[in-house]
């Protein structure tokens, strides 16, 4: 298995860390890609243990583009066959670009279950909706969040 993680609005990150600790040691081969307007120090840290990171620059709305064609290239460069998701645009530019790069297992987290709806943000309802749909399991970490996302977002309960 190769997977790829995609995260944005990052800069430092213990959890992400730790996430590659443990999959180093079970030899599990995984990248890194950030998208992020300002340098992440947890590049340097996931680079220090071994880990391939990828940094991608959002400096525009047409960084949006450029990258979601960078990020389908690096799937596909990197025989990538399982993608999981996190934040913004990690998750709208990273679950569509694996849906496009034909990567079945798509895996989104969902932290902030009811921001977008709670701030009456249409962006981040637009964004979360379509991660929702392209997703093919969500991991949320409460059985409240799965039940607002079931009832808000009409989605199947299996995901």
């Amino acid at each position: 298995m190769k997977i790829a993680f995609i995260t944005s609005h990052i800069y430092k990150s213990t959890q992400w860390k730790w996430f590659s600790e443990e999959l180093l040691h079970r030899d599990i081969y995984h990248i890194h890609i950030i998208i992020a307007d300002d340098y992440p120090l947890m590049a340097d840290e996931l680079k220090k243990q071994g880990v391939r990171v990828y940094v991608l620059d959002h400096l525009s709305k047409f960084s949006l583009i450029i990258n979601l064609v960078k990020i389908i290239k690096i799937l596909k460069q990197e025989k990538i066959n399982l993608v999981h998701t996190e934040l913004p645009y990690g998750n709208l530019l990273g679950q569509t670009a694996a849906l496009l790069a034909g990567i079945k297992r798509r895996i989104s987290t969902c932290e902030n279950t009811s921001w977008a709806i709670d701030h009456k943000n249409r962006k981040q309802l637009w964004i979360d909706t379509l991660t929702y749909r392209l997703a093919k399991k969500i991991i949320v970490l409460t059985d409240l969040s799965k039940e607002y996302l079931i009832n808000n977002y009409k989605l199947q309960e299996h995901k």
